[in-house]
């Protein structure tokens, strides 16, 4: 299945394309909310996966209404990863009707797998390694 392209306000005021990012690696997308402490855990756990990765990168997603207390979250979680607003729209095309959701993108936009509520480490872990030595 195509990855939806879509662009993200990032906390910081920028804007990123997602096609961007996929176009010559692999992404892993975290959909999340600032409110929500299981989403900071599962955002953890998978920047820690996704760091033991060179060249993947990762793009944690709030709601577009969550924009505010976003920055406040990516300041808590200090990951290095950016973390932007997506509107509904980009939601609901990659299936996430809440947080937290986990989306495997391979390099040119193809969906690898989606993982609703969070992915063991181990299971990013072997999906990033295959995606990686192809």
């Amino acid at each position: 299945m195509a990855a939806g392209d879509f662009t993200a306000k990032l906390v910081d005021g920028t804007a990123v394309r997602a096609s961007d990012l996929w176009k010559d690696r692999p992404v892993v997308l975290v959909f999340t909310a600032s409110w929500c402490k299981t989403c900071a855990n599962v955002h953890r756990s998978v920047a820690k996966v996704v760091d033991r990765h060179a060249g993947v990168a990762l793009l944690g997603l709030v709601p577009a209404d969550d924009a505010g207390p976003a920055a406040d979250y990516a300041n808590n979680l200090d990951l290095g990863a950016p973390l932007g607003a997506a509107d509904g729209k980009v939601w609901l095309d990659y299936a996430v009707r809440e947080p937290p959701a986990v989306v495997l993108v391979a390099p040119g936009g193809t969906v690898v797998r989606g993982w609703p509520g969070g992915v063991d480490e181990t299971v990013l872990d072997k999906a990033l390694d295959d995606l990686t030595k192809q």
